[in-house]
């Protein structure tokens, strides 16, 4: 990874940082552009000059933090991704492998709220994958 690339990222991250109250309402199932920045190895970086990438909202902790599962353009055929269409026709992945504690200082626009039904089948895989357990559906 570029030296430079780094040291930009750890610029922009202590901008992030210095907000002071993001009173950006997000509920769990909002699909939201998150500055993700660079990360090691094959951790999910963000896609563009700041470090964007969408993610969806699995889980609200509270205003402050949450738990996310980044997006990809790219499907693959792998439990560790969830391969789905979203509202503007585009097919897109969630990369379940990927799930991320951040700060909600990390959140940008909204992009789209995945329905219900979709919602529990990423959870149920969530839960089959990471967490080696099966729930049924509702």
């Amino acid at each position: 990874m570029n030296e430079y690339l780094f040291n930009y990222w750890n610029f922009l991250k202590k901008k992030i940082n210095s907000i002071s109250n993001n009173d950006l309402f997000f509920k769990e199932r909002d699909v939201r552009i998150a500055t993700l920045g660079i990360n090691i190895g094959t951790e999910q970086n963000g896609d563009d000059k700041f470090f964007n990438r969408p993610v969806l909202i699995l889980k609200k902790i509270n205003k402050d933090s949450l738990v996310v599962l980044p997006l990809s353009s790219v499907q693959k055929n792998s439990d560790f991704y969830y391969n789905f269409t979203n509202p503007f026709d585009k097919n897109v992945s969630i990369i379940i492998a990927q799930v991320k504690f951040i700060s909600s200082k990390r959140l940008k626009r909204k992009l789209y709220r995945l329905d219900k039904i979709e919602f529990q089948k990423v959870k149920n895989r969530f839960a089959k994958v990471i967490l080696n357990i099966k729930i049924e559906m509702p």
